[in-house]
């Protein structure tokens, strides 16, 4: 779970920092998708698993 997307709108990314998980998405194929005319709504989630593992979730459509 590091980097992947797909055309369900859900993008996640494994990092601590969420500047550093903007900048990764923006600079991945998800910026082509997030600027599309067609992308009208965008929630961002992150959760704290118990062993300090982030995990940030984009869900887009």
């Amino acid at each position: 779970m590091s980097h992947t997307y797909d055309s369900s709108g859900i993008v996640y990314r494994r990092e601590s920092d969420g500047s550093v998980v903007a900048n990764k998405w923006l600079n991945s194929g998800v910026r082509e998708l997030l600027m599309s005319p067609n992308t009208t709504q965008a929630a961002v989630a992150c959760v704290i698993a118990g062993d300090g593992t982030y995990y940030w979730t984009l869900n887009y459509q």
